[in-house]
């Protein structure tokens, strides 16, 4: 295995900046995983060398040394970026790669290097989740011929697709990326004089000065910068939206000093030190960041935008700690799951202690309103959401004491603008498009603005949801205790809601619940409900059967309280 030492002046303070992405198959880094690292020159245009294994640690700083480099996954971390820039691998993608090519000859390490860090636009970027493309024919045919599975490039593409989504930390699918190695020299263009450029082609010059074409749009996608264009002016925002790609788009004079780095078909920027980090947008048309309404409205902290048009998803999950959202989950499809978001954010012990709260948005419903409540005292923050169907929806923590509530728009179609949280740091940007002077009050109050006193202590959730004209109910179990979770009503106008995360009963006509509880160190008293719905004749609500559960017929409300640990329910006529 061929290596280089690293040239660090103080081994104490060299840091090897870590990132939970794979440079060669771009799946997630886990926890424990065997890795290796591979580090560059000073302006990354080149492999120097590369780590040992070691075992690929959790967020945060670590003690832990290899190769005299303290192992860290602290974001914007100053003594990261005053060492080597490092691209973390797994072992075993890297040992595919050994019997592939030749390690000994630097250059085609050198091309590893392209593909591994040049996947980020520039070096200290955020992370950015795009999926990936569609599995290549013609190089899955030579892969299947020597993985024994010659048949497997016969498969029609949409049922290939289907096998890597079940499959995908497979060796196959990390065999792809090793065989799409490419050989350019490098080149620097001031990127302000770059007509246009694509992936493994040639680039075009600005002919003249100045360009009328002033507005720069770069396309992103899995392997890293993809395309550069020009445009006449700023693009309008359409709504469109996509999870393959991001787009950086730009007036040419706010890269006046940006570089492009082109080598091996790909293309990086090198930033100037002090220009902010440019945003990354899910949408090639991005909208103006001025007709945005925002709170918390920390866009500096942000470099990766989502725009959201509500009336075109199924619904949101909302990850909360300690009352401050630190994540989004956008349901795109029935089949997508806050899974996939929770393992990708939260790797470490806070995900033990994190709350989910899905908002379902029915097909046939539509938002009308989108908020935030303010707690005084804290730093609580409650989501706003009036649908026309469903009416008021507070999402997030009880309010304790005087709350401000903020109107982020009021018009159809909403539009969420969000910025994506560095890993482990709570959301520094949440908006709306168009949106509304945030002095501007909302256009009627909420309902249950105190739900009352909270039954399981002061740090609870609290979701309510009327009992009469009930369709369907869905019941969410923790799958360690059995206990719900939370539960999901289907309405016969069409809209849906949830007293947020089975068993789906339809046109119920009791709600049946059971409350235990158990004490914990310090006398703390933890309440666990389980909810089941059922049809048919049923006890009289005033009554428990022998096994303590109590049955109410569907009408009133019911009010949901609920913590990592404890949930209470309530049944109010």
């Amino acid at each position: 295995m061929a290596t280089a030492t690293m040239d660090i002046s103080d081994p104490d303070n060299g840091h090897l900046g870590l990132y939970p992405r794979c440079g060669i198959c771009v799946d997630m880094l886990l926890r424990h995983e065997r890795v290796l690292a591979l580090f560059g020159n000073r302006d990354s245009t080149s492999y120097r060398g590369h780590t040992q294994p070691f075992i690929f640690p959790q967020p945060g700083h670590i003690i832990t040394k290899v190769d005299s480099c303290t192992l860290c996954r602290y974001p914007n971390c100053r003594k990261c970026a005053a060492s080597p820039e490092f691209a973390p691998i797994h072992f075993d993608c890297f040992e595919i790669f050994r019997q592939r090519w030749s390690v000994n000859a630097s250059s085609v390490l050198d091309h590893l290097w392209i593909l591994a860090a040049w996947r980020n636009p520039w070096r200290g970027a955020q992370l950015i989740h795009l999926s990936v493309p569609m599995v290549d024919t013609d190089t899955l045919r030579i892969i299947s011929g020597f993985c024994g599975l010659p048949r497997l490039y016969n498969l029609p593409v949409e049922l290939l697709e289907m096998i890597r989504q079940y499959s995908r930390q497979s060796l196959l699918w990390r065999c792809i990326q090793v065989l799409q190695l490419a050989n350019y020299p490098l080149r620097k263009v001031p990127l302000k004089e770059l007509l246009s450029w694509e992936r493994s082609g040639k680039f075009e010059r600005v002919l003249g000065s100045p360009s009328p074409l002033r507005t720069l749009r770069l396309t992103v996608d899995s392997s890293g910068i993809s395309r550069v264009e020009r445009l006449p002016r700023p693009p309008v925002y359409m709504g469109e939206c996509t999870s393959r790609f991001g787009f950086i788009v730009q007036d040419e004079a706010s890269v006046s000093n940006v570089v492009a780095q082109l080598k091996d078909g790909r293309l990086r920027l090198d930033l100037p030190v002090g220009l902010p980090k440019l945003p990354i947008w899910n949408t090639p048309e991005p909208p103006s960041l001025a007709l945005c309404k925002a709170y918390p409205a920390e866009l500096a902290s942000c470099q990766i935008i989502h725009a959201i048009n509500i009336d075109e998803i199924k619904g949101i999950t909302f990850f909360f700690y300690l009352g401050q959202l630190f994540s989004i989950h956008i349901h795109r499809s029935k089949e997508s799951c806050a899974m996939d978001t929770f393992v990708r954010k939260f790797p470490n012990r806070l995900g033990r202690v994190l709350v989910w709260i899905y908002l379902s948005i029915s097909q046939h419903d539509r938002a009308l309103v989108l908020g935030i409540r303010e707690a005084w005292q804290s730093r609580d923050l409650n989501v706003l959401v009036r649908t026309k169907l469903i009416g008021d929806i507070i999402i997030g923590m009880q309010s304790k004491g005087k709350v401000k509530d903020r109107c982020l728009a009021a018009s159809t179609p909403l539009t969420i603008i969000y910025g994506e949280p560095s890993e482990g740091g709570p959301v520094r940007f949440f908006g709306a498009y168009p949106g509304q002077p945030l002095d501007k009050p909302l256009p009627e109050r909420f309902r249950l603005e105190k739900p009352g006193r909270c039954p399981i202590g002061d740090d609870a959730y609290f979701l309510w949801a009327l009992l009469c004209a009930v369709l369907s109910t869905l019941v969410f179990y923790d799958q360690r205790t059995g206990f719900c979770r939370g539960i999901l009503f289907r309405y016969l106008n069409g809209g849906s809601r949830a007293v947020d995360p089975a068993e789906s009963v339809v046109r119920p006509f009791w709600l049946c619940f059971r409350a235990d509880t158990c004490s914990l160190r310090g006398n703390r008293m933890i309440y666990m409900v389980q909810v089941k719905f059922k049809h048919g004749a049923g006890t009289s609500h005033t009554e428990k059967d022998i096994d303590g559960w109590e049955s109410r017929p569907m009408k009133g409300m019911v009010k949901f309280w609920f913590t990592p640990e404890s949930s209470f329910l309530v049944v109010e006529n």
